[in-house]
């Protein structure tokens, strides 16, 4: 029992240490999981911005090559020697607002600001103006600063909406503008050709593309933080309209702007979520054009990729819940091999233990025949001897004129009864001798004879009976109460010397199994009597003796040693089995079992 229970607890102690283990490790799992989670998160949100900032570089590049071929035409034709020339000129410039639907205008201005050529895209149907429509431009922005230009140089306006009149144009235009000088074959400046690119088409491919990527919360701002796409509508281009100044994202997350303004690229933390971002530089995307010297402000445009904490989660929760699947199946998975091996190997190891069971009470079986038979036969003998003796004694008895007053006569009596008892004891260990078997209600048999064992025992001794009524049982009557007699004897002896020692008797119904003298697996129901005492104990290598005969462990003198021998006869003889547990100084229990008759009502 006490092996069975260690083994169960040792299966339960590896599975409880196997779930601890493997929790441990699907926390510190999950730990890395979170960290490689956002890693690889915004791993691909840097390749979605810079892939779209990639985009962005292209297009201005294309743009300062196509400048280059157009001046290249100016240097050609020399539209400033003859009309003929400039009218040649301008029907290229139609021609390649046809090819180039990316420009809006090509305008070839003179060094006094006057527009020589205007060919209009006119959403996409190209002409020239008209000569009375052309128009003065020395006082916009972008010819004082060509002006300034030498050769090689190209200029580079800021990314805003078209304005005439004094208003944004509707419906609005995006436009960046180039301006590069020509120069003569002397070297000399003869005038100025101004490209205004419809950026449109950048937005457009801008919006289109950020859709195919993995976020679609992808920004494109100027350097003040205002939204050129990827924003709601009401946001986009605030710097061109009074009243939406505050449309910054300076102003919607200070904490994240402060990262994106001043740094190239990067992640940046902000209140509701987190910003991969990388910064393009249209200097350097002009600049690398061949031969191409860009003049514009030192100013960077942002890509930024925005994804919530929420979101995040969202995907550490998923990449959990697999990761916890897995984990789960391979708990699982060795928590049920672990107990499969364990019940394979506990079958084995029970086979084993009621093999060497077997073999154990075999042998215990075999010696205690031997000794049975030894015992027997001289209980033959002796009971022979005493017979004589006994017929002897009732000869000289009745021949005696006064019988009575012989006290030598007395004595010789009482020894050949002592003697007659000792054969008797030797019988039943024996299992031999006279058995009638009769139907017993044991209750009522331990009730009364632990009734009449009270009056024996001293006050220091605590007795207690439990027994449950009704249990019927094919007995020997007098044989059980010898059984029941002794073992109250026993138990008595052994908690003799303590201050205040304890017996306690119970009965009960039970199943057991055990294994008889004939090899036999015996089980069922059986009567349950269990007597233990909080006495002096049976040392270890006194119980393999305790039943048998003449063996004692009280002091010289004291006891024969039968008493348990008879015990162990008597239950035997009633196909019944006797266990003992006991420790040096923790007492005994002894349990017998004997079988069990269905309940019935005492005869009337």
């Amino acid at each position: 029992m006490v092996a069975k229970r260690i083994k169960r607890n040792i299966h339960v102690f590896a599975s409880l240490l196997t779930i601890v283990v493997l929790s441990a490790y699907g926390y510190v799992s999950a730990q890395n999981i979170a960290t490689e989670v956002e890693k690889r998160h915004n791993t691909e949100m840097q390749l979605s911005v810079q892939s779209l900032a990639d985009d962005v570089t292209l297009q201005l590049t294309q743009l300062a090559y196509s400048m280059l071929f157009i001046i290249d035409q100016v240097r050609l034709h020399k539209p400033f020697d003859s009309i003929e020339n400039r009218d040649v000129l301008a029907e290229d410039f139609v021609s390649i607002l046809n090819t180039a639907p990316f420009f809006d205008q090509l305008r070839l201005i003179n060094m006094d600001g006057m527009e020589v050529i205007r060919a209009n895209y006119d959403q996409g149907s190209p002409s020239l103006a008209s000569s009375s429509s052309l128009q003065n431009k020395k006082d916009r922005y972008y010819f004082q600063e060509a002006i300034k230009l030498t050769q090689h140089e190209i200029f580079l306006s800021r990314l805003d909406l078209n304005v005439e009149n004094g208003r944004v144009e509707l419906p609005m235009k995006p436009t960046l503008r180039l301006a590069m000088l020509s120069f003569d074959q002397a070297g000399k400046k003869n005038g100025m050709v101004v490209i205004n690119a419809l950026a449109q088409e950048m937005l457009d491919h801008f919006s289109k593309k950020k859709l195919l990527l993995p976020n679609s919360h992808i920004y494109w701002l100027n350097e003040n933080g205002f939204w050129f796409a990827g924003a709601e509508k009401e946001r986009l281009w605030g710097f061109m309209f009074k009243d939406k100044t505050d449309m910054t994202l300076a102003q919607h997350d200070a904490k994240a702007w402060q990262s994106i303004s001043s740094q190239h690229h990067g992640i940046a933390h902000g209140s509701e979520g987190i910003y991969v971002f990388t910064s393009i530089s249209p200097q350097q995307a002009i600049g690398q054009a061949k031969s191409i010297i860009s003049i514009v402000d030192d100013s960077q445009w942002k890509i930024a990729n925005f994804y919530s904490y929420r979101e995040l989660e969202r995907l550490i929760s998923g990449e959990l819940r697999n990761q916890f699947m897995i984990i789960g199946v391979i708990g699982f998975f060795l928590v049920s091999l672990f107990w499969v091996v364990g019940f394979y190997h506990n079958q084995r190891l029970n086979r084993l233990q009621l093999l060497q069971h077997r073999r154990e009470v075999e042998q215990e079986q075999q010696r205690i025949r031997s000794t049975s038979s030894i015992a027997g036969g001289i209980a033959h003998e002796f009971n022979n001897i005493l017979t004589g003796l006994s017929n002897n004694h009732y000869l000289l008895h009745s021949e005696l004129k006064s019988p009575d007053d012989n006290k030598h006569l007395f004595a010789s009596e009482a020894l050949i009864n002592r003697a007659a008892k000792l054969v008797r004891y030797l019988l039943i260990f024996s299992r031999q001798g006279f058995i009638t078997m009769k139907q017993t209600d044991l209750s009522s048999l331990i009730s009364n004879t632990c009734s009449d064992f009270s009056e024996k025992l001293s006050a220091s001794i605590e007795f207690n009976v439990e027994c449950n009524p009704d249990i019927w049982i094919e007995a020997d009557k007098d044989k059980v109460h010898s059984i029941i007699w002794e073992m109250l004897i026993n138990a008595r002896n052994a908690t003799a010397k303590e201050k205040s020692g304890i017996i306690h008797v119970r009965l009960t119904q039970e199943e057991h199994e055990f294994i008889d003298s004939s090899k036999n697996i015996r089980s069922g129901a059986f009567a349950h009597l269990t007597v233990r005492d909080s006495g002096y104990g049976i040392k270890e290598k006194d119980l393999p003796h305790i039943f048998d005969p003449f063996f004692t462990t009280m002091d010289v003198g004291k006891g024969t040693g039968l008493g348990l021998s008879m015990v162990y006869g008597a239950v035997k003889l009633h196909h019944g089995d006797i266990t003992v547990e006991s420790q040096d100084g923790h007492g005994a229990k002894f349990e017998i079992y004997l079988p069990l008759q269905q309940p019935r009502r005492a005869p009337e």
